[in-house]
């Protein structure tokens, strides 16, 4: 580092001087002098210069100085108090300061805990700021609670601004966060008592309440039986200690009724680990979350659910994370078979994740013939072929039964959903089955579903089950003969070889792919032996002189339903996708060889007849390592016959495999060609 002492001050933090482009020309007219002094001394190494940094030191403050006037010139040209006051007040509105959950309990609710505070630096700007923030009643009206001291967590008061108005007929948007701390229940009784009596007479006022740790209510069935949801729009009730709710048995098992005075406002609501549902309609609910973050049996049957989902017909996003549910008839308690589905023709999003739990282990009946409960949902609700659909198949003991689990969720989707006959693109993600679970994204001409398969059971010593997706694939040909793009993304090599040897059944199965993308995972903070290579991925490409592989299976169970006979196949002169136009891969630069075996790849799938024209290459590295630049302009300048345009992408592209940036936004960035889809659906990012 040139500078041995102290660095000096950021730029726009030194002395400003008058803020006038005469000014201006004078710090210029000195920048210019130190920098040929810095050029002189550094070139002829002079004797008189022998401390080159106070040169420096001189520079970087006149750099400052120098921006500090352009920045006063810039707020002279266009202050900030000619900005429109409902601009204005639109920024205001983001000071608040958020402060993200403890846990990522709740993967889709838009709002954090808030600091009441937050907004306080407002009205000591200016005057003009302090008149139009005091004027905006809406900056002031959050009242949470917070830690009186830091070196007792149990002194808790519930605080608002100073700002806060008086005028009774001002809503408030209440943001509660209760007993931060490790032990809830520590909280002081006093202070619980009066911030729950303190909601509860302003019930009839708050717009926004979030019980972000509700387990500090005493009673919590009381408090929201009693809490006037007159104004409420939204809702959130988090416990945090896995409590029972109710004490006493409900007429209605798993229901209960929530707020008086209905709650015909409301608009969004998140229940974390309430085991009840609400025995309430809201008619104006567009966004409803309920999930777990531990196993907790719900009380409530999907017939439950669907008469609850049936007084909110305007929902838009519905998100049921982390089901657990016994293995019984989804329907035991109630006869069902002659009612209609219900409709939700405003649904744009489903999410529906689930444990499955073995009824040997728990119950002392056995039950003989258990309803999936996501197939009995989707045959209780009718929604427009434009939803977006986020399915776990259910996870099971067994690891023979994964397959049975994910056929028979993709082939309710196909039976249940319309407009699920067709795949036009997917994503396939393939790691470790034990240690995750692998995420398979199908988009259909309308909608998408991302269905999650589950992570294996652990499993005995020697023993290594791998999911047959041989088998799942070819259950559903029909769905994806029609697949123009397949992406996929492995994270070591022998899960991709595992994943179908050279791989001809997907050659098979997806006939129409014009363009694919090959993705490895880096794994730079892995050890070197377990890098994923170019090599296992292009190995699919290419047909070897003699397959052999395993014929399908005599039979299996078509989308709908039924079962269908497929005839055997002679594949050994089946080509390896032969309308493959498009490749998108990546080449490791610090392991030698991978240019040139992409290159011989190129040239064999050449040599048969079907080239690949457009070729998009990710550049992948460690930082600081050393790699041959001469290889990139190899790459740029690639001689392969067939390839008509190269695309070469730098290696931050590569730097996290979950990112949106894979499916959205990259395309642009570095002006793909059009056969690279750009309308893949990114909800479910958080889950991959």
């Amino acid at each position: 580092m040139v500078f041995s002492e102290k660095s000096p001050p950021h730029p726009f933090f030194a002395t400003r001087r008058e803020m006038t482009i005469d000014a201006l020309q004078l710090i210029s007219d000195e920048i210019a002098s130190q920098v040929r002094t810095l050029v002189h001394s550094f070139s002829q190494r002079e004797a008189n210069c022998k401390h080159p940094d106070t040169t420096l030191r001189n520079l970087y403050t006149a750099f400052g100085e120098g921006l500090a006037i352009v920045a006063g010139l810039m707020n002279a040209a266009a202050p900030i108090n000619r900005i429109p006051q409902e601009l204005l007040t639109t920024i205001f509105a983001l000071s608040h300061e958020t402060h993200p959950p403890k846990y990522s309990q709740t993967p889709y609710w838009p709002f954090e805990p808030l600091s009441a505070g937050g907004p306080h630096q407002l009205p000591k700007v200016c005057r003009h700021w302090r008149e139009l923030a005091l004027q905006t009643p809406t900056l002031w009206n959050t009242v949470v609670t917070v830690l009186r001291s830091q070196e007792d967590d149990r002194d808790y008061c519930f605080g608002r601004s100073i700002y806060s108005p008086k005028d009774s007929d001002i809503s408030l948007g209440l943001n509660v966060h209760f007993a931060p701390g490790p032990n809830p229940r520590a909280l002081c009784p006093q202070r619980a008592e009066k911030m729950i009596q303190f909601m509860l007479t302003n019930s009839p006022k708050i717009r926004q309440l979030h019980a972000w740790d509700a387990s500090s209510i005493p009673d919590l069935p009381s408090f929201l039986q009693s809490f006037d949801a007159n104004a409420l729009e939204h809702c959130a009730i988090v416990q945090n200690t896995g409590r029972d709710v109710l004490r006493d048995p409900s007429p209605k098992p798993g229901r209960l009724l929530f707020f008086s005075n209905g709650g015909a406002r409301l608009r969004s609501l998140c229940l974390l680990n309430i085991r009840d549902i609400p025995d309430n309609e809201f008619p104006s609910l567009t966004l409803l979350e309920i999930g777990f973050d531990r196993e907790l049996n719900v009380r409530w049957e999907v017939e439950d659910l669907v008469e609850f989902l049936a007084g909110s017909p305007k929902l838009e996003e519905v998100y049921l994370h982390y089901i657990s549910y016994w293995d019984q008839h989804a329907h035991s308690h109630k006869d069902t078979v002659s009612l209609p589905p219900v409709s939700f023709p405003h649904l744009q999003y489903l999410a529906f994740t689930c444990l499955h739990r073995d009824p040997n282990r728990e119950l002392d009946v056995q039950i003989d013939n258990p309803a999936n409960p996501i197939d009995y949902l989707l045959s209780r609700i009718s929604i427009p072929p434009t939803c977006h659909m986020y399915l776990d198949a259910p996870v099971v003991n067994e690891p023979q039964a994964v397959l049975k689990s994910v056929t028979d969720t993709l082939a309710s989707v196909c039976r249940r959903v319309p407009g699920k006959h067709a795949v036009s693109h997917m994503f396939l993600r393939l790691s470790n089955p034990v240690q995750r679970g692998n995420p398979i994204q199908l988009v259909f001409q309308q909608g998408s579903l991302r269905l999650q398969i589950p992570k294996f059971p652990d499993q005995p010593e020697g023993m290594n089950f791998k999911f047959p997706y041989p088998d799942f694939f070819r259950t559903f040909r029909d769905l994806f003969a029609t697949t123009t793009h397949l992406r996929v993304h492995y994270t070591r090599d022998a899960i991709l070889t595992a994943f179908g040897g050279a791989m001809p059944w997907a050659a098979a199965v997806f006939p129409s792919v014009t363009a694919m993308s090959l993705i490895p995972d880096s794994g730079m903070w892995l050890s070197p032996t377990m890098r994923t290579t170019l090599r296992a991925g292009i190995a699919h490409l290419v047909r070897c002189p003699q397959p052999h592989w395993p014929e399908p299976p005599a039979s299996s169970v078509s989308p709908s339903g039924l079962g269908s006979e497929e005839q055997s196949e002679e594949h050994s002169g089946w080509p390896y996708y032969p309308a493959l136009d498009t490749l998108w891969t990546s080449v490791d630069l610090e392991l030698t060889g991978e240019i040139e075996e992409l290159e011989t790849a190129l040239a064999a799938r050449a040599a048969q007849g079907m080239p690949i024209r457009r070729l998009i290459v990710t550049l992948r590295y460690s930082a600081g390592a050393d790699w041959d630049s001469d290889g990139v302009e190899r790459l740029r300048e690639l001689k392969v016959a067939g390839v008509e345009d190269v695309v070469v992408m730098d290696g931050e592209a590569s730097s996290n495999l979950e990112a949106v940036d894979w499916l959205v936004r990259l395309p642009e960035r570095y002006d793909l060609p059009s056969s690279i889809r750009r309308d893949w659906p990114t909800l479910w990012d958080k889950q991959w």
